[in-house]
């Protein structure tokens, strides 16, 4: 009886991601990684624990390890969105916004009404000096999503670089009256007068 007690201690015991959950949940980082890590190893193609593994990794800041898992979750699911837009955000962090905006372009094809992924795509190309065309993704954003603080700021700053004066002081103006407490904003707007 006491061996089959052990043996089925063994058996709770097991890495799960569900357990793994519980620890991210619980603020147990690293712990949540080693346990997706180990979880993994028995389920390669597994996408949810890819996801959740990338998640976790770009959580503690470590964004390359975070591309990687979330690279190999696109490749077994590549219609999925919400990873997508992840992978797209993880490589922005990264600086890389060729390979943002390749994933970012694919999740917005698939869900085109998600104001959030337009602003990063916006970010993005601003990031690369394309104005034109972060205006427009900003504004497409801006028309999913009116409250999108953070599109408005980009379109605040795209206008406010070009001596845009009006536009910038409209677009600063819609972030002080969505996010009073984002300071940015009131010194940009300081700044427009």
């Amino acid at each position: 009886l006491t061996l089959l007690g052990s043996a089925l201690g063994c058996l709770a015991q097991a890495p799960t991601r569900e357990h793994a959950l519980t620890l991210l949940q619980a603020g147990k980082l690293s712990e949540a990684v080693a346990e997706l890590r180990e979880v993994i190893t028995k389920s390669p193609s597994d996408v949810e624990t890819l996801y959740t593994l990338g998640m976790a990794l770009r959580s503690l800041n470590k964004l390359p390890d975070a591309a990687s898992y979330m690279e190999k979750a696109v490749a077994v699911s590549p219609r999925r969105a919400d990873i997508l837009y992840d992978l797209g955000a993880t490589y922005a962090s990264l600086d890389k916004h060729d390979q943002a905006l390749k994933y970012l372009e694919i999740s917005a094809d698939i869900q085109p009404y998600r104001g959030r992924t337009w602003q990063s795509i916006g970010a993005s190309l601003a990031m690369q000096k394309k104005t034109d065309e972060a205006a427009a993704a900003y504004q497409r954003a801006v028309g999913y999503e009116p409250d999108d603080f953070l599109a408005h700021y980009g379109l605040a700053q795209l206008y406010a670089d070009s001596e845009k004066w009006d536009a910038a002081t409209r677009e600063y103006q819609a972030v002080n009256h969505i996010r009073p407490d984002f300071r940015p904003a009131w010194t940009g707007l300081l700044t427009a007068y």
